[in-house]
């Protein structure tokens, strides 16, 4: 069925989608003309074939629909496809699609908890994607940086589609007007840098591709050690909790997540990643194992002692101290304990206000902070503040 300017009416396409669109899919320009008061853009199949299309570039001329329409429908003819399919495309062209598939049904619909957990993993696997494009760790806590939080205000949900129930969402680019990606023929020693929200996307795809990676390494190997070895590459204890998060809804089904990459900036199309049941309950494990396992070695502790803990205050035994600190930019308190003589040196600057610092590997019991193998114990003898 052909296009009419009322399809076009009913949600306006911008000039900027049907160029990159048409420069996406072999297109290139002839000319420029210029007819009264509409400025058109003239471009012609890039295989040589007779077909000419006219862009239209001032949307509040009175024809605009009109000619959009007739531009659509000469395409999607040379394209020997829909033009209501075509003009779908066209209105994502500057968005990255991310489908999140449930796998393992027959039908296209779910039941009310699968749909939930559905979306809350659409929502956390980009939400560790993101993390991961900022700073790769094994486990996350605290606020969210500026830059994730903001990023995840922009991602928006678009229509579920069929097969299986789909979930599709839409990541906006910036227009890539001026970049040598318009041309489709750039280097890659030339290439502009990507912008944040196509790293995201693509660290998703990455990410999620290394976590399977991890699941065949831990089968093969019987140890979740190989996720450790893919935190690097994003494999989080988060990523792993959200794409564990439909195992237990309804057993037995997987899930598979692809992209398709917005044309404004091209690359080539990764093949979707599937997990299937089995693989989803050792993302599980995976996620308590890296939640629980996070290290940061030769970690330099300084703050001030808020708490003291000895069996026999009086005794020459080792004890706990509480030291608070600044760690993920909010004020964290850290577990350490610290042999005899240290902790005396320790009850001394807690009594006097001082702060102390100390040197080990920084680790988690649950949600608490705790440094194991302590050295290097000393009383920081003057503040900055104080100079």
């Amino acid at each position: 069925m052909r296009l009419t300017p009322s399809d076009i009416r009913a949600a306006p396409v911008a000039a900027t989608e049907l160029l990159t669109y048409l420069r996406s899919t072999g297109w290139r320009r002839l000319e420029d003309q210029k007819r009264m008061d509409l400025h058109v853009a003239t471009l012609m199949i890039h295989d040589g074939r007779a077909a000419e299309v006219q862009v239209p570039l001032l949307p509040e001329a009175k024809d605009y629909a009109r000619r959009v329409a007739e531009l659509l429908n000469v395409a999607a003819e040379v394209e020997g496809r829909s033009p209501h399919h075509l003009l779908a495309d066209i209105r994502v062209v500057q968005f990255d699609v991310v489908r999140v598939r449930r796998t393992g049904r027959n039908d296209d619909t779910l039941p009310v908890g699968d749909g939930a957990a559905l979306f809350a993993l659409a929502n956390g696997v980009f939400v560790a994607s993101s993390l991961a494009v900022v700073d790769p760790r094994a486990t996350y806590s605290g606020r969210r940086p500026a830059k994730v939080a903001d990023f995840m205000e922009t991602v928006r949900l678009g229509q579920t589609e069929q097969g299986s129930f789909v979930v599709r969402l839409l990541v906006p680019l910036p227009s890539s007007v001026g970049q040598s990606q318009t041309r489709f023929s750039f280097a890659k020693e030339n290439a502009p840098p990507l912008p944040f929200p196509r790293q995201v996307t693509r660290q998703l795809m990455r990410s999620v591709r290394r976590a399977k990676a991890a699941v065949t390494a831990a089968i093969a190997g019987d140890s979740l050690e190989p996720f450790r070895d893919e935190i690097r590459n994003g494999v989080s204890a988060e990523l792993c909790k959200a794409l564990n998060a439909i195992e237990d809804v309804t057993p037995l089904h997987g899930v598979e997540i692809g992209v398709v990459w917005g044309a404004a900036w091209p690359m080539e199309r990764p093949q979707p990643v599937a997990f299937m049941s089995d693989a989803l309950q050792i993302l599980g494990h995976a996620a308590e194992f890296l939640a629980a396992k996070e290290t940061v070695e030769d970690f330099w502790l300084e703050g001030y002692i808020t708490k003291l803990e000895r069996d026999d205050p009086a005794g020459e035994i080792e004890g706990n101290a509480t030291i608070a600190t600044t760690l993920e930019g909010q004020l964290r308190r850290v577990r350490v304990t610290l042999q005899p003589t240290d902790y005396n040196a320790a009850a001394e600057a807690h009594k006097i206000g001082q702060r102390v610092r100390v040197k080990g590997d920084l680790g988690r019991e649950g949600r608490r902070f705790r440094l194991v193998s302590p050295k290097q114990f000393a009383v920081v003898e003057h503040d900055d503040d104080d100079k």
